[in-house]
């Protein structure tokens, strides 16, 4: 799994290098069991200081990008604090996640049952004469 770090209008300390890969490596397991997808599963994520003018204060945004199975899933949030960003886009990247490994699951079991209903289709016809 490959993690990059970009960032605008903000210096990435290793404070915050370390948050941002602790954070999204948990997403690490809804990419599922086979190794080869988790090897080759990227993110990519930006953070970035959006506003210095707003009358609150500043806002951070967050995003990443996640390339699973030839699939992109992008995600944003923006916070007044850059780790609630952070948090708050690891959160929504893992839901996506989760979602497309259901929908990956189904899929390939709704094969499988297929597959099996044409075996047994086959079967009765194997012993017929």
């Amino acid at each position: 799994m490959k993690i990059t770090i970009h960032s605008k209008n903000l210096e990435i300390t290793t404070a915050i290098n370390d948050y941002v890969n602790l954070k999204i490596s948990h997403a690490e397991k809804f990419l599922g069991h086979n190794q080869d997808v988790i090897d080759a599963a990227e993110f990519n994520v930006d953070i970035e200081k959006t506003s210095n003018h707003h009358k609150e204060g500043d806002i951070f945004m967050a995003e990443v990008v996640a390339l699973v199975r030839g699939k992109s899933f992008t995600v944003k949030s923006q916070k007044e604090d850059l780790y609630q960003a952070i948090d708050e886009a690891k959160d929504e990247i893992v839901k996506v996640l989760e979602k497309n490994k259901e929908k990956h699951a189904s899929f390939v079991r709704r094969g499988g049952a297929k597959l099996k209903n044409m075996i047994k289709g086959l079967g009765g016809l194997v012993g017929r004469k």
